[in-house]
């Protein structure tokens, strides 16, 4: 359930981002393939692809921070005391033991490292990102 609803909840977002950059297409590009030969696959490959690659990279770019740290409202709805082993994550491990348990220091030390790894992640992908295909944040 939890991961129908993600997909469920970022393909709104995701289609808006991802039109937008097909819409700077030059639909002459596509009418040019047309004329050449180019079947609907081979305007894809050749033509859109190409456009929207430093959208989906710079995309790729912002997801990776994201990696370590999980939407806390969905979990903290959907699980129980039953489930703590196998669904808690670090939001709500933080919540229960900061917010509950009043353990405000470690939580907020916790919170610290997440953010910590979740920008060395970030500024890792940005760097091999720029590397390998010249599209980045900076």
């Amino acid at each position: 359930m939890f991961i129908a609803s993600n997909i469920w909840q970022g393909l709104g977002w995701g289609a808006i981002v991802y039109l937008a950059a097909l819409s700077t297409v030059d639909p002459q590009l596509h009418e040019a393939a047309t004329l050449d030969g180019a079947n609907r696959w081979q305007r894809i490959k050749y033509v859109s692809w190409p456009a929207i690659i430093p959208t989906t990279t710079i995309m790729l770019i912002l997801e990776s921070g994201k990696i370590i740290s999980s939407d806390f409202t969905k979990v903290l709805l959907l699980y129980n005391e039953s489930t703590y082993e196998t669904a808690d994550i670090i939001g709500t491990y933080v919540y229960r033991e900061g917010i509950l348990g009043g353990k405000f220091e470690y939580t907020t030390a916790i919170g610290l490292l997440t953010s910590i790894i979740s920008f060395v992640l970030l500024i890792t992908a940005n760097f091999f990102s720029k590397k390998i295909s010249e599209n980045s944040l900076w």
